[in-house]
């Protein structure tokens, strides 16, 4: 058969691709924010971090800067006095590079920069979702694992495993963010004949959701949780400051957590809730990408300043 009929016929479908790229290319492929890759993963491209070319393009020069990060980091661990930590989800491309359709010798990271807890060598293809750049359930159930044992060794896989046995289990559907209007860069017909799959998505027995007073209710349009375990593990109340990649997360932090705020932040450290919600422990969880474009927090520069620590 034809080469050409073949891969339309039956190649496609089978999630081959048509070529690699290479990164001159890139920009001539008139793609919105989302690129097929092999077994039809579909990955985020053109994005204000450029999760791509930070990670593969050896001309992309990248913006983090390391010196900063480590201060804070090292300042936040002094001021707040208490259990402070900062986590990264590892982007979908970095494990799930195999995937991708560019020509690449090697890879970078910002990640290798900076002292933080990494746990990609934990993680594979089988943790990430095909149609969305986040971790699907079993990826965040791993990460979680790692995280909270991480925070707590006493808090074993076995002791993980029987708390979600615990759980009850509620079906939804799958998370699509690649297959968006602002997003998709191939046809309508395509995208329709994407199948969106139900996932089951663990919840603690008796969780309830606490009210929250309304300046803390959201952040812009991103509206806060506040969750009460009552047959948690630890009764450690977190703060975590979030993204959208604690949204698959947060169903197994949960369980090691007796109260949890999450607060969707952009970089700014809501200093007023840290002081109201008075935290055993403050968590930071960011997508990888995000720490290309990482800044200081205004009020963590000015009592730098006017501070010993």
């Amino acid at each position: 058969m034809n080469p050409l009929r073949h891969y339309i016929l039956y190649g496609k479908k089978e999630g081959r691709i048509s070529k690699l790229y290479t990164f001159s290319e890139l920009d001539k492929l008139n793609l919105k924010h989302c690129i097929r890759g092999r077994k039809n993963f579909y990955f985020l491209i053109n994005d204000t971090n450029n999760e791509i070319k930070q990670h593969f393009d050896e001309n992309y020069k990248n913006q983090f800067n390391k010196d900063v990060f480590n201060q804070d980091f090292v300042f936040k661990k002094k001021y707040f006095g208490k259990q402070y930590y900062y986590f990264i989800v590892p982007d979908k491309s970095i494990i799930c590079k195999n995937l991708i359709p560019f020509k690449f010798k090697s890879f970078k990271r910002n990640l290798d920069l900076i002292n933080i807890p990494d746990f990609s060598e934990k993680l594979d293809e089988k943790c990430y979702y095909d149609k969305d750049t986040h971790q699907n359930i079993e990826g965040a159930k791993r990460l979680s694992y790692y995280i909270l044992n991480y925070i707590d060794p006493s808090f074993t896989q076995i002791e993980y495993n029987k708390y979600l046995k615990e759980c009850n289990i509620t079906e939804k559907s799958e998370p699509h963010d690649l297959l968006s209007h602002i997003n998709w860069s191939y046809s309508f017909k395509e995208k329709k004949n994407i199948k969106i799959n139900k996932i089951m998505a663990p919840t603690p027995i008796d969780i309830q959701y606490l009210n929250i007073p309304e300046r803390f209710s959201k952040n812009k349009n991103r509206a806060s949780e506040y969750i009460y375990n009552p047959n948690s593990y630890s009764n450690q109340r977190a703060l975590i400051f979030r993204d959208s990649s604690t949204t698959p997360l947060k169903h197994f932090l949960c369980l090691y957590f007796r109260e949890m705020f999450l607060y969707w932040d952009h970089l700014s450290l809501n200093k007023d809730l840290i002081d109201w919600f008075n935290p055993d422990m403050i968590i930071e969880i960011r997508i990888e990408r995000f720490i290309e474009n990482y800044f200081t927090p205004d009020w963590i520069n000015e009592l730098r300043n006017n501070t010993d620590i």
